[in-house]
């Protein structure tokens, strides 16, 4: 069974969009919702989603919740997506193939094997953020913050997730390496709908905690 996670807040304009075109490739779709202001659980459940809470703030505990949910229910294959649009879902059968050929044991999403429209200081802060990912490991990735990912039920079962927030994309990574799994890459789209307004948070301080959160994962599990 293949589950998408699909971490949401105050995400009504596109979660509809996104649940209907994700559900041609799984086989359930689990929103959790952040304690969104909006009508982003109601329009969700009404495209058919099962839709959770999570109270502590952060895209982080939302998308843990949300796999351990998934975990619980029993899936071989679990796809995290964004709510915003961004992300298409006709790449998640690219992204879940190398585990159900049993070729991986995560996946990521990368923006950056094939061309992507980015904002030019995203892609600069994206280069960087990924170089400290890659240092000292033997294991190389491209892209270490696209939020399109798939993990398999063995991965699921090797490592716990702690980050709240979007350090949870690191803390992925590394866990990953820690745990000597078997990490593949996939070329996958991104559309960035609005380049001025696609982030709440100040790219340079958002760069600056990404890159605290590399070091903090580094120390704490000498990787």
């Amino acid at each position: 069974m293949i589950v998408a996670v699909i971490p949401a807040y105050n995400e009504e304009k596109y979660i509809r969009e996104v649940i209907l075109e994700t559900f041609k490739y799984v086989d359930a779709v689990i929103v959790v919702d952040n304690c969104s202001k909006d009508k982003t659980v109601r329009i969700s459940e009404g495209a058919g989603a099962m839709v959770i809470t999570e109270y502590i703030q952060g895209a982080g505990a939302a998308t843990n919740r949300g796999m351990q949910m998934a975990k619980a229910m029993g899936a071989d294959v679990v796809v995290t997506i964004d709510a915003d649009g961004q992300h298409n879902p006709m790449d998640i059968p690219r992204l879940v193939e190398p585990i159900l050929k049993n070729d991986a044991d995560v996946v990521f999403g990368s923006r950056f094997i094939n061309q992507n429209v980015i904002p030019s200081y995203r892609k600069f802060g994206i280069k960087i953020i990924t170089l400290c990912c890659n240092l000292y490991s033997n294991n190389w990735v491209t892209d270490a913050q696209c939020g399109l990912r798939a993990f398999s039920k063995f991965a699921l079962n090797t490592f716990s997730l702690e980050e709240k927030d979007y350090g949870i994309m690191i803390e992925e990574i590394m866990k990953a390496k820690k745990f000597y799994l078997r990490i593949a890459e996939v070329p996958v789209q991104c559309l960035y709908r609005g380049l001025k307004s696609d982030s709440s948070m100040n790219p340079i301080k958002q760069g600056i905690i990404t890159l605290l959160c590399i070091l903090k994962w580094r120390l704490k599990l000498g990787v």
